[in-house]
């Protein structure tokens, strides 16, 4: 009988973390899409200027 309870509770476990993984996917699918152009340059921007930042440090190693 234990056996058939523990199976009913992983299977509903099972079943709410699918659906958190899929809204987590939905809220950040949702957030990219969302953005606007000055908004993806402005993103761009700023990972260049990072990784320009991160070059200059390794090299001066």
């Amino acid at each position: 009988m234990l056996d058939v309870f523990t199976m009913v509770i992983l299977l509903i476990l099972h079943i709410i973390f699918m659906f958190v993984v899929l809204l987590m996917y939905l809220i950040i699918l949702g957030g990219s899409n969302t953005k606007s152009d000055e908004e993806r340059f402005y993103e761009d921007k700023e990972q260049m200027d990072y990784l320009k930042k991160y070059k200059n440090k390794e090299s001066k190693k």
